[in-house]
């Protein structure tokens, strides 16, 4: 096995929506989840240590980390993308998606459902979270950091779930946007 130059990675990486792509798969998943520790640094924020890739790179999850009781997390990694863009893009057609909001909230929630439905191997896990990172050029942060925390997602086994915009230069930072999944919120006692 030969090792690839930059060059031959840079010419066959995928032409739509490609800020996170990288061709080894446990080194941009773990990347991905790095540039959301950097963000929520910025905003004083530290929700876990000792990022780690995950147990099994074919299996979930991607990543593992402890809580700062030293309890494991359990980290999945996925991208929201228009699979038929980068389908067209890759054959030369210069197109986009142009994602409709409430098309947005559905493909969020189909997601999530779907990470749901995944065996987390390695556990116990105290704490499961998705990572949905998107680099998709009619998603920008400033109108859906209002549309997307009015939604409401429903998750059984996912606890906290991220959706990771790739870097804005004038922000200086990957924004991102903490996901509701009110099902997984503690009961609170009646006053």
């Amino acid at each position: 096995m030969t090792e690839k130059s930059l060059k031959e990675i840079l010419q066959e990486q995928r032409k739509y929506a490609n800020y996170f792509e990288w061709p080894d798969k446990q080194i941009k998943e773990q990347g991905v989840v790095e540039c959301l520790l950097e963000s929520m640094g910025k905003d004083g924020v530290i929700p876990f240590i000792g990022l780690r890739p995950g147990p099994s790179p074919n299996q979930a999850p991607d990543c593992i980390a402890e809580d700062e009781a030293g309890a494991m997390i359990a980290i999945e990694v996925t991208e929201f993308v228009s699979r038929k863009a980068i389908a067209m893009n890759q054959i030369c057609k210069n197109v986009y998606r142009n994602w409709k909001p409430e098309e947005v909230i559905n493909e969020v929630q189909n997601i999530i459902t779907r990470k749901d439905c995944v065996r987390y191997f390695g556990g116990p896990y105290s704490k499961t979270i998705l990572v949905i990172h998107i680099d998709e050029i009619t998603l920008d942060h400033q109108t859906y950091s209002t549309i997307l925390p009015k939604a409401s997602f429903k998750a059984q086994k996912i606890d906290e779930v991220f959706f990771l915009f790739s870097y804005r230069p004038q922000m200086k930072t990957y924004p991102y946007i903490m996901l509701k999944i009110p099902s997984n919120q503690p009961l609170q006692p009646i006053r």
